[in-house]
């Protein structure tokens, strides 16, 4: 199968190699955008988790069970995380346990969500207390989040170098040493 890059190429009289190239270049773009589209939607979620948590400590804490405080903060969130939950409790509504349902949101909530549901799945299953469990759980999240935005932050300079050398200083020199120079030389 040959793919629609190598035909552009190859229609426009480019020899194979060029072809070739092209045809690679492309695909580890779309490679790449795929792969930057699941981080994105990772780090979305694991940034949301942590406030839908808290609601569902707060209904924990005011006595409800975990399924109430589930619908709780499926009904006053929004975001991915919360669109995953809302489907859950819908399913659940639906007659599906709710162990089954909270298993089936580890696929949509990733990695970052894992340990939520770990940690709501013992409760449920082995009758452990959830407000202190959720307190443990919140924290934890809040410290993982943290560490999270200061490695961000870390990278931040690293960043930014780029399009300070090859944009912002190159534009300074068009701006200041330039103007400079052709006044100097046109003055000589």
């Amino acid at each position: 199968m040959v793919s629609e890059p190598v035909l552009l190429a190859a229609d426009m009289g480019a020899p194979l190699a060029l072809s070739v190239m092209i045809t690679i270049c492309v695909s580890v773009a779309r490679w790449w955008s795929g792969i930057r589209r699941v981080r994105e939607r990772e780090a979305t979620i694991a940034a949301e988790i942590p406030a839908l948590m808290d609601l569902v400590l707060v209904g924990a804490r005011s006595g409800l069970g975990l399924g109430a405080s589930l619908e709780l903060a499926a009904s006053h969130s929004r975001g991915s995380a919360a669109v995953e939950l809302r489907r859950a409790m819908t399913a659940r509504g639906r007659g599906i346990p709710l162990s089954e349902c909270l298993a089936g949101l580890g696929d949509g909530w990733g990695p970052h969500g894992r340990l939520a549901i770990g940690v709501l799945l013992v409760s449920h299953h082995y009758g452990e207390p959830l407000v202190p469990a959720m307190e443990r759980l919140v924290a934890d999240l809040r410290a993982r989040s943290s560490a999270r935005a200061e490695d961000e932050a870390r990278r931040l300079p690293t960043r930014m170098l780029v399009p300070l050398v090859f944009l912002v200083l190159p534009a300074f020199a068009l701006l200041t040493v330039i103007p400079v120079l052709v006044e100097a030389l046109g003055g000589a």
